[in-house]
């Protein structure tokens, strides 16, 4: 696998994360801009050495595994939509 197309997945992995979070009055705007949420998260990425890729990768996945196995939901909390909002501008996903 190339190094693009790992990144490609990790932001894959991110996305179907992103989407999944439920928070009070249901997603905010900018979970539907995938586009954007692809180029902020592959821009990052980018700078990243392959062995970082590969690691974080291996994180996701694992707390996913994990998760499962316990038998929660790793989306389960929900957030007041200002809070959500916050933080997605905190990350550099969402703008005012």
């Amino acid at each position: 696998m190339t190094l693009q197309e790992k990144i490609d997945r990790l932001v894959e992995l991110e996305q179907a994360n992103f989407h999944a979070v439920k928070n009070e009055g249901g997603q905010a705007s900018c979970q539907r801009d995938d586009m954007t949420f692809y180029i902020m998260r592959s821009s990052q990425f980018s700078a990243w050495s392959e062995e970082m890729i590969d690691s974080y990768r291996s994180d996701l996945l694992q707390a996913e595994i994990d998760a499962v196995e316990s038998g929660e939901d790793p989306h389960s909390n929900e957030l007041r939509e200002e809070d959500f909002d916050a933080i997605l501008i905190g990350y550099g996903l969402c703008s005012n």
